[in-house]
């Protein structure tokens, strides 16, 4: 014999009632909640957006000074082994330009050296080779007859000087600067017969600190003039005099940010002394959007904000169909 269906009983006016009571104060506390939940997201989330500026370029800085540093060993590195190579000082001494393109070609193509020129004693250069295109090796360029015996980064190399770091310099090639240069001789015995000098573009040397440092990147001279950037748009002194008083005082590594406007967005800067071979050489900056970190930060208080308002929201339905159903059954 089958069993009867069970039958519910409908809800009564007072059961309804004690339902309410103790639904509403939930949906309530929910509510406030939610607002307060919100509230201290989006609090939290705005006090944390310059502590994320500052963390990033601090962050930005030393990545793009370990850059510029990494790529000053890979300049004085490619002196060594062009100097070093079998038969060069005797192509030097000789100025034999044909028994230099032979020994030096196969380097420059297997190590991608940048511009590289070789000079006799008297600074003229002997041979020149740049590679414009570095996807292409073959597509290299020949040159010779530059006179370098002004240039301040080969001087020194002439003179056959040393100091506390070897003989080998660098520093900026050109007026306006145009590249980074590391100058290193070519010795014969102990006899100094020519040199060989190895540069990079600024603009290259600016899209390595970039992408390192994941930021934009400036750099300035002693005087605080605009030598190359990656952020268009720049224009006038970056650097007031109490900013460049205080870079000149500072120890090495330490850093002042400000605020600036390029091109009506605002961004953050960090300034610090940039050195070359351990020596100041002027000014480098990162600069972060404030409109792309608070984005970020904007992004995250939504989503918070999203997490309290659905959990009020589920909330609320739920209240909405026990209190439809019981009306359904009381009916």
């Amino acid at each position: 014999m089958l069993a009867r269906p069970r039958l519910r009983r409908p809800l009564t006016l007072p059961t309804l009632r004690i339902r309410t009571q103790i639904i509403l104060p939930f949906l309530l506390l929910m509510l406030i909640l939610g607002v307060i939940g919100t509230f201290l997201t989006t609090s939290l989330v705005a006090t944390s957006l310059e502590n994320r500026i500052a963390d990033q370029l601090v962050h930005s800085q030393d990545a793009a000074l370990d850059a510029a540093v990494k790529l000053q060993g890979r300049q004085v590195a490619a002196i060594r082994l062009i100097a070093n190579t079998e038969g060069i000082d005797q192509a030097v001494r000789a100025g034999d330009a044909a028994a230099l393109r032979r020994l030096i070609v196969p380097l420059e193509v297997n190590n991608r050296l940048g511009t590289v020129m070789i000079f006799d004693p008297s600074g003229k250069t002997i041979l020149e080779i740049s590679q414009p295109d570095e996807t292409n090796p073959g597509g290299l360029v020949f040159q010779s007859g530059t006179d370098l015996s002004s240039d301040p980064v080969v001087q020194p190399v002439l003179r056959g000087d040393y100091d506390a770091l070897g003989d080998k310099y660098i520093g900026y090639i050109g007026s306006p600067p145009r590249a980074l240069a590391a100058a290193g001789p070519v010795l014969l015995g102990d006899r100094v017969v020519g040199g060989v000098l190895v540069q990079t573009p600024l603009a290259g040397v600016l899209t390595e600190m970039q992408t390192k440092a994941q930021a934009e990147v400036v750099l300035l001279d002693a005087g605080g003039r605009l030598l190359g950037s990656t952020l268009p748009g720049i224009k006038g002194e970056l650097i007031d005099e109490h900013l460049r008083s205080y870079l000149a005082l500072a120890s090495p590594g330490r850093a002042a940010s400000r605020s600036l406007s390029v091109d009506s967005q605002e961004y953050e800067f960090q300034f610090t002394n940039f050195y070359l071979r351990q020596d100041p050489a002027g000014f480098l900056a990162v600069a972060v959007s404030r409109k792309s970190v608070m984005q970020a930060g904007t992004q995250s208080a939504i989503q918070m904000t999203t997490l309290f308002g659905d959990a009020s929201g589920r909330a609320r339905r739920s209240d909405q169909a026990t209190r439809g159903q019981a009306s359904r059954r009381a009916g």
